[in-house]
Parts: structure tokens; sequence; C-alpha cells
């Protein structure tokens, strides 16, 4: 490798590189224009561009930006898995159910795809694919935290709340030991949908408390509330509150997906 090329890789690490860790997209778009400039198709400085506008939630340029990422190179998984998520959030979900499976094909050993995929397959209401795809990742490794959960809205979905139950003890006994919660894997965001609504979990105390209320909440459907002592929320009333009513929403629906 020349020092052009050492040089180039260098920048491509750093585009999002911050001394004081402040995100400023300006300074990060002005790095990418660099690497640009030395390498005008360059794949890996479109998906960067994609990942900009995505954080800024124009989804629109961003999916423009994968697009020329995945044109300019068809096997950056990376690339597909990025489109499908903004075609996911523009309404597109047939071809953000393309682009997870074409992710899943490229890189069948990563569990966020095949998690992302998992979910799309459930939107679509092929709950056999879930189901098989859900089980996929968790075989990979045991400590993806956000697949019990999706695993127990599966579950909930087909009216199987002992299933459900499982899942979500497992996956509150895992997020409960500090260092599974702190691997890398789970430490990105996580998104519920129900209906048009969002619930978007970005810390560990919001991840708990919506566990601990989803474990809490499937228990006493069950009249099983004699196991556990509900854990309490290291959040204001309010955000707990909010997540309290999202979860009681989720079991108010169980079973009606089918």
């Amino acid at each position: 490798m020349g020092k052009g090329a050492a040089r180039l890789g260098l920048e491509k690490a750093s585009v999002y590189d911050a001394p004081d860790g402040e995100f400023r997209p300006l300074e990060v778009k002005q790095r990418i224009d660099r690497i640009l400039t030395q390498q005008p198709d360059d794949p890996h400085a479109h998906l960067f561009l994609g990942d900009l506008y995505a954080i800024q939630d124009d989804y629109t340029t961003a999916s423009t930006h994968y697009e020329q990422a995945i044109a300019r190179d068809p096997t950056l998984a990376h690339g597909y898995f990025s489109l499908g998520v903004v075609y996911d959030k523009l309404g597109k979900v047939e071809q953000s159910l393309q682009m997870y499976e074409r992710a899943a094909t490229l890189a069948d050993w990563h569990q966020p795809y095949l998690n992302n995929l998992a979910y799309q397959y459930l939107q679509h209401q092929d709950y056999d694919k879930a189901r098989a795809t859900y089980e996929r990742a968790l075989q990979l490794d045991g400590q993806f935290l956000l697949t019990y959960f999706d695993l127990a809205n599966y579950f909930r979905a087909l009216g199987q709340p002992q299933q459900a139950l499982r899942h979500l003890e497992k996956g509150v006994t895992l997020l409960n030991d500090p260092k599974v919660a702190a691997l890398e894997k789970n430490q990105g965001p996580w998104y519920f949908h129900h209906g048009a609504d969002l619930l978007h979990l970005d810390t560990l105390p919001r991840k708990q408390c919506y566990a601990y209320h989803s474990l809490t909440a499937m228990r006493r459907l069950l009249q099983r509330t004699t196991e556990g002592a509900q854990k309490l929320c290291a959040l204001d009333s309010v955000d707990a509150r909010d997540i309290q009513e999202w979860v009681e929403a989720e079991n108010h629906h169980i079973g009606n997906a089918r």
C-alpha cells in the first residue's frame, strides 16, 4: 500500500472523530469532500455522506448517497443495510426488505442485519421467516440483547405470551449484566413500532425501563406476579410513565396481528 492510499485510509477512519466528542456536520462534510476530491468514486465516502444526512433526518438525500455507494461497490453490505433503514423510514417497505435481504446475504454473520431483516419479515406477516431469522441471530451469539425483546414482540403478535415471557426473562437477565450491556453490539439505539408511533430507546436506563415494564406487564397478563418484584426505572417520572404506557399498549393488542 502506498503512502497516498494509507493517508486516504486514515482520513476515512477519522471522518467522524472530534476531540471533544461534539458532532459538527459541517466539519464532517468537509472531511468527506476531501476524500471525494482524491477519489470521486469512493463508495465509503458516499456511505459516510448517507450516514451524515440520515443522522440529520434527511432520509431522501441519505438514500441517494447510499444508492451511489452500492452502485460503486455492490458488495458493500452496510450500504444495503443503511439503505434498508432509510427506505423503512420513508415508508418504502418492499424496498427495505430487499435491502435487508441483500445485506444479510453478504454478511450473514452480522446480527444487526439479521435482526432488522427478521423485523421486516414480521411487518410483512411472514412469521416463519421472521422466527427463523431471529433464531439464527441468537445462534450466532446469545448476547445480542435486542433480539430477545424483538422475539418477545414476535410472540406477542402471535398471541403466545408464555413464549414472550421466556424471552423477556432472558433478555432482562442479560441486560442486568454490566459486562453484557456494555458490549459494543448492545450500544446502538433500540426502536419499537406500534402503529404509526415509534419508541426510541437510546440509553441503558431507557432500555432497562422498557425491559422491566415489559416483563412486569407480561407476568401480570399471565397472572404470575409473585415471581419477582418489579425493578425501578432510573428515569424521571414523566419518561418512565411514557414507556410504561407504551408497554401497556403493546400487551393490550397481544395477538391482534394474527
